[in-house]
């Protein structure tokens, strides 16, 4: 009875932390969402006027336009990762990649821990 009762908190705390990951992502894209629109708005609307109106160099017109779409470049791969991490990679099982030696020995070490801790 109190195995039952330890595997559904153990079930329950990771469901939960499981949602908590889940929202930080969604959390992460709204905000990447929503400050590159209004960078990608400030390019179209207040960049490009000023700079039409100013006698600038062409190559640090290119740098700053340049820097003005890497932001959205950059951090959509990290948020693409993100995604990767929290949707795919996180709860993988990855023991099917371990090599059976290893897992041999992680299986004899802990059957002498418990022999020990039954002594």
């Amino acid at each position: 009875m109190e195995t039952t009762a330890i595997e559904n908190n153990h079930k329950l705390a990771y469901a939960k932390q499981r949602v908590l990951e889940i929202k930080n992502f969604y959390k992460h894209l709204g905000t990447f969402l929503k400050l590159n629109f209004l960078v990608l708005l400030f390019k179209i609307q207040v960049f490009d006027r000023f700079i039409g109106d100013m006698d600038l160099d062409a190559k640090f017109v290119y740098w700053l336009e340049w820097n003005i779409y890497s932001i959205p470049i950059i951090w959509g791969v990290v948020v693409a990762f993100h995604a990767l991490y929290v949707f795919v990679l996180k709860y993988k099982d990855w023991s099917v990649f371990k090599p059976k030696f290893l897992k041999n020995w992680e299986q004899e070490r802990i059957n002498e821990i418990l022999r020990r801790n039954d002594h």
